[in-house]
């Protein structure tokens, strides 16, 4: 057996823990610069709470607000702030694209060029020859697993892309998970971030590259979202759920850094980069039909020998079939974001190729436009 097991410096999960953060970043440095959403968490009072117990522990912060999926721009502008400010450190409190900025300003702060240079598929190959800043993370949604990944995804609407700056040193040093800092979070995001999670647990565990130790956490994973998210969708205040929610999230993101992902998530990158979709919901649309696209050419014994098995593992963790999962929840269609029949061509030819190659069958250029069809 062989197996690689990368994960963040430490990780600290459970209610209550976000009152570690000023000891941990104290241990850090004194100065950091916060990466933030607009999310729901600054009203719920929290957010005041974590300010404070920075301030306590002698932490100077410099603050950055971010109010849509992280670009370029927004990158080079918090790479610009952490070095004027002499930071320490990077402190993302907030979703996954929070902790993904907080992660490319970590390196970008250290690294010279743009941050385009240094992405995949887009860039110029560049690679980090300096260690990024430390990153603390704190996740305030359950859904991308940026908390555990040693990635960052960053968009262009101009050039139409979403892509990858990828290095083992953008792990967080340190992740708090505290799954009381969700509870604020809304129906229609608990959702759609948790469908993202179970998307990731799913792919990862399908994907050709799973190992029989990232299946068992994907597994593991896979229950957590199947018990919590219907409880944490219809009643936030569910700590308990959310805590499933919370542990999902995180195993996902530690899945897919380690098996990869598949046809979802190579479809969902020229959707948010060409359409603006954003990535949860593109993974709440199009799970449904390439699970069905792809278990239908395994049952043509196309693809992986295990991929079949791998499916019925994950149906009996859920309980039921993954269709009949996600019909207990109401998405958009792909059409509610002016995507044409005209515009699939483009779409599946934008697809990333790396996501596509991990994914349990090759499915064909045609059967990726017909799925995309069947949501339109």
């Amino acid at each position: 057996m062989k197996f690689e097991l990368l994960l963040p410096g430490a990780t600290y999960f459970g209610a209550g823990e976000i009152a570690r953060i000023g000891a941990l970043a104290s241990s850090l440095g004194k100065k950091a610069l916060l990466v933030t959403g607009w999310g729901s968490l600054e009203g719920s009072g929290r957010f005041k709470g974590i300010l404070r117990n920075l301030d306590s522990h002698g932490i100077a912060i410099e603050r950055f607000r971010l109010e849509k999926e992280p670009g370029l721009g927004e990158v080079a502008a918090t790479a610009t702030m952490a070095r004027s400010f002499k930071a320490d450190m990077v402190i993302a409190v907030g979703g996954g694209s929070a902790i993904d900025l907080a992660k490319a300003t970590a390196a970008m702060a250290r690294n010279g060029g743009q941050v385009k240079d240094y992405l995949e598929g887009v860039g110029k190959g560049a690679i980090l020859d300096s260690s990024p800043l430390p990153v603390i993370a704190v996740p305030t949604t359950a859904g991308t697993g940026s908390e555990a990944t040693r990635n960052a995804v960053i968009g262009s609407a101009k050039d139409g892309f979403k892509k990858s700056l990828r290095d083992y040193r953008l792990l967080p040093r340190i992740s708090i998970i505290d799954p009381e800092l969700t509870v604020s979070c809304p129906p229609d995001v608990t959702a759609a971030t948790g469908m993202d999670a179970l998307t990731q647990l799913i792919e990862a565990l399908t994907s050709r590259n799973a190992t029989e130790p990232i299946s068992s956490l994907a597994l593991s994973g896979i229950k957590a979202a199947a018990q919590g998210l219907p409880r944490a969708v219809s009643k936030g205040d569910d700590l308990e759920a959310r805590g499933m929610m919370s542990y999902a999230s995180y195993f996902s993101g530690v899945a897919l850094s380690h098996a990869g992902l598949g046809a979802v998530h190579a479809l969902a990158s020229p959707l948010g980069g060409l359409f603006g979709v954003p990535h949860t919901k593109a993974c709440a649309i199009l799970l449904p039909p390439v699970t069905k696209a792809n278990i239908l050419a395994l049952e043509q014994a196309r693809g992986s020998k295990n991929g079949l098995d791998a499916y019925n593992r994950v149906e009996e963790a859920i309980g039921e079939s993954i269709a009949d999962f996600c019909g207990k929840f109401t998405f958009p269609k792909l059409g509610d974001y002016g995507i044409q029949h005209t515009d699939l061509e483009k779409i599946v030819q934008g697809a990333s190729s790396g996501s596509l190659k991990t994914n349990p069958v090759d499915l064909g250029h045609s059967e990726l436009v017909e799925l995309l069809r069947s949501v339109l």
